[in-house]
Protein backbone atom coordinates (compact mmCIF):
# COMPACT_ATOMS: atom_id res chain seq x y z
CA UNK A 1 0.00 0.00 0.00
CA UNK A 2 1.45 3.32 -1.10
CA UNK A 3 1.33 6.34 1.07
CA UNK A 4 -0.43 9.31 -0.47
CA UNK A 5 1.66 12.44 -0.90
CA UNK A 6 0.69 15.45 1.15
CA UNK A 7 -1.57 17.75 -0.83
CA UNK A 8 -0.42 21.32 -1.39
CA UNK A 9 -3.29 22.70 0.66
CA UNK A 10 -2.46 20.45 3.62
CA UNK A 11 1.22 21.28 3.30
CA UNK A 12 0.44 25.00 3.34
CA UNK A 13 -1.73 24.52 6.42
CA UNK A 14 1.13 22.76 8.20
CA UNK A 15 3.59 25.47 7.15
CA UNK A 16 1.24 28.20 8.39
CA UNK A 17 0.74 26.34 11.68
CA UNK A 18 4.50 26.04 12.21
CA UNK A 19 5.06 29.69 11.31
CA UNK A 20 2.23 30.79 13.57
CA UNK A 21 3.20 28.62 16.54
CA UNK A 22 6.96 28.78 16.14
CA UNK A 23 7.54 32.49 15.65
CA UNK A 24 11.11 32.72 16.85
CA UNK A 25 13.81 31.74 14.35
CA UNK A 26 16.03 30.69 17.22
CA UNK A 27 13.34 28.34 18.50
CA UNK A 28 12.94 26.87 14.98
CA UNK A 29 16.70 26.34 14.84
CA UNK A 30 16.69 24.65 18.25
CA UNK A 31 13.74 22.44 17.23
CA UNK A 32 15.56 21.43 14.05
CA UNK A 33 18.67 20.63 16.13
CA UNK A 34 16.64 18.43 18.47
CA UNK A 35 15.16 16.51 15.53
CA UNK A 36 18.57 16.01 13.90
CA UNK A 37 20.06 15.02 17.26
CA UNK A 38 17.29 12.47 17.72
CA UNK A 39 18.02 10.88 14.36
CA UNK A 40 21.74 10.79 15.14
CA UNK A 41 21.13 9.23 18.56
CA UNK A 42 18.81 6.59 17.10
CA UNK A 43 21.17 5.62 14.26
CA UNK A 44 24.56 5.91 15.93
CA UNK A 45 23.92 5.19 19.60
CA UNK A 46 20.69 3.27 20.08
CA UNK A 47 21.12 0.87 17.15
CA UNK A 48 24.69 0.09 18.28
CA UNK A 49 23.42 -1.08 21.66
CA UNK A 50 20.96 -3.59 20.23
CA UNK A 51 21.97 -7.21 20.37
CA UNK A 52 20.84 -8.33 16.93
CA UNK A 53 22.43 -11.77 16.95
CA UNK A 54 20.54 -14.87 18.01
CA UNK A 55 21.70 -18.02 19.78
CA UNK A 56 22.45 -20.98 17.56
CA UNK A 57 21.86 -24.20 19.47
CA UNK A 58 23.91 -27.12 18.27
CA UNK A 59 24.52 -30.38 20.04
CA UNK A 60 27.98 -31.75 19.31
CA UNK A 61 30.24 -34.60 20.33
CA UNK A 62 33.51 -33.78 18.59
CA UNK A 63 35.41 -30.52 18.11
CA UNK A 64 38.26 -30.20 15.61
CA UNK A 65 40.35 -27.27 14.40
CA UNK A 66 40.85 -26.26 10.79
CA UNK A 67 42.72 -22.97 11.18
CA UNK A 68 42.61 -19.80 13.28
CA UNK A 69 39.15 -18.71 12.16
CA UNK A 70 37.51 -22.04 11.27
CA UNK A 71 36.67 -25.19 13.23
CA UNK A 72 34.29 -28.14 13.09
CA UNK A 73 31.59 -29.30 15.46
CA UNK A 74 31.05 -32.91 14.40
CA UNK A 75 30.55 -32.60 10.63
CA UNK A 76 29.52 -28.91 10.54
CA UNK A 77 32.15 -26.31 9.70
CA UNK A 78 31.98 -23.08 11.74
CA UNK A 79 33.59 -19.87 10.42
CA UNK A 80 34.17 -16.99 12.85
CA UNK A 81 32.18 -13.92 11.82
CA UNK A 82 33.80 -10.57 11.01
CA UNK A 83 37.46 -11.59 11.33
CA UNK A 84 40.22 -13.11 9.25
CA UNK A 85 43.35 -14.86 10.48
CA UNK A 86 46.49 -15.52 8.40
CA UNK A 87 46.20 -18.59 6.14
CA UNK A 88 48.13 -21.80 6.81
CA UNK A 89 48.32 -22.68 3.09
CA UNK A 90 50.28 -19.55 2.19
CA UNK A 91 52.55 -20.05 5.21
CA UNK A 92 51.64 -16.53 6.33
CA UNK A 93 53.17 -15.15 9.54
CA UNK A 94 51.15 -15.89 12.68
CA UNK A 95 48.97 -18.49 10.90
CA UNK A 96 50.21 -21.34 13.12
CA UNK A 97 49.99 -19.22 16.27
CA UNK A 98 46.40 -18.26 15.42
CA UNK A 99 45.48 -21.90 14.77
CA UNK A 100 47.17 -23.12 17.96
CA UNK A 101 45.52 -20.38 20.03
CA UNK A 102 42.06 -21.25 18.68
CA UNK A 103 42.67 -25.01 19.08
CA UNK A 104 43.89 -24.64 22.66
CA UNK A 105 40.82 -22.63 23.63
CA UNK A 106 38.46 -25.04 21.85
CA UNK A 107 40.03 -28.14 23.37
CA UNK A 108 40.06 -26.74 26.91
CA UNK A 109 36.57 -25.32 27.03
CA UNK A 110 33.54 -26.61 28.88
CA UNK A 111 30.91 -24.78 26.85
CA UNK A 112 30.79 -23.49 23.27
CA UNK A 113 28.10 -20.90 22.56
CA UNK A 114 27.38 -19.80 19.01
CA UNK A 115 25.44 -16.69 17.99
CA UNK A 116 24.41 -15.87 14.46
CA UNK A 117 23.52 -12.61 12.78
CA UNK A 118 20.07 -12.62 11.28
CA UNK A 119 20.39 -12.87 7.50
CA UNK A 120 24.07 -13.81 7.56
CA UNK A 121 23.99 -17.53 8.30
CA UNK A 122 26.27 -19.26 5.74
CA UNK A 123 29.20 -18.09 3.64
CA UNK A 124 29.76 -18.87 -0.04
CA UNK A 125 31.55 -22.11 0.92
CA UNK A 126 28.59 -23.38 2.96
CA UNK A 127 30.25 -22.80 6.34
CA UNK A 128 28.10 -21.68 9.26
CA UNK A 129 28.98 -18.11 10.24
CA UNK A 130 28.92 -17.42 13.97
CA UNK A 131 30.06 -15.30 16.87
CA UNK A 132 31.78 -17.76 19.21
CA UNK A 133 31.99 -17.77 23.00
CA UNK A 134 34.17 -20.35 24.75
CA UNK A 135 33.38 -20.41 28.48
CA UNK A 136 32.31 -16.76 28.25
CA UNK A 137 35.46 -15.77 26.31
CA UNK A 138 34.54 -13.98 23.09
CA UNK A 139 36.81 -15.85 20.65
CA UNK A 140 36.91 -13.17 17.94
CA UNK A 141 37.92 -10.55 20.50
CA UNK A 142 40.61 -12.80 21.99
CA UNK A 143 42.16 -13.46 18.56
CA UNK A 144 42.21 -9.76 17.68
CA UNK A 145 43.61 -8.85 21.10
CA UNK A 146 46.59 -11.20 20.58
CA UNK A 147 47.15 -9.76 17.09
CA UNK A 148 46.26 -13.03 15.36
CA UNK A 149 43.26 -11.65 13.44
CA UNK A 150 41.89 -8.52 11.83
CA UNK A 151 38.34 -7.34 11.19
CA UNK A 152 37.22 -8.37 7.72
CA UNK A 153 34.21 -9.49 5.72
CA UNK A 154 31.65 -7.40 7.59
CA UNK A 155 28.16 -7.13 6.11
CA UNK A 156 26.97 -3.81 7.53
CA UNK A 157 23.29 -4.57 6.96
CA UNK A 158 23.26 -7.73 9.08
CA UNK A 159 26.15 -7.42 11.53
CA UNK A 160 25.56 -7.17 15.26
CA UNK A 161 26.81 -3.61 15.74
CA UNK A 162 27.38 -4.06 19.46
CA UNK A 163 29.80 -6.95 18.93
CA UNK A 164 31.46 -5.21 15.99
CA UNK A 165 32.16 -2.12 18.10
CA UNK A 166 33.86 -4.35 20.71
CA UNK A 167 36.08 -5.80 17.97
CA UNK A 168 36.89 -2.37 16.55
CA UNK A 169 38.13 -1.02 19.87
CA UNK A 170 40.12 -4.21 20.52
CA UNK A 171 41.72 -3.97 17.07
CA UNK A 172 42.72 -0.34 17.71
CA UNK A 173 44.40 -1.41 20.96
CA UNK A 174 46.22 -4.29 19.24
CA UNK A 175 47.49 -1.93 16.53
CA UNK A 176 48.59 0.64 19.10
CA UNK A 177 50.43 -2.05 21.11
CA UNK A 178 51.87 -3.63 17.92
CA UNK A 179 50.53 -7.09 18.71
CA UNK A 180 51.03 -10.01 16.32
CA UNK A 181 50.25 -9.10 12.71
CA UNK A 182 50.39 -5.39 13.58
CA UNK A 183 54.17 -5.43 14.31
Amino acid sequence: MRRKPLRKTKRRKVERLVKRKVKSKIFRFILLGIIIGGFYYYNEVYLHTLDSSVLYNKEYKKVSCVDGDTFRLDDETIRLLAIDTPELKGNEPYAKKARNFTCDLLNNTEEIVLKQDQGNIKDKYGRTLAWVYLDDVFLQEALIDKGYAEIKYVHSSTVDRKLLSILESTEQNAKRNKQGIWQ
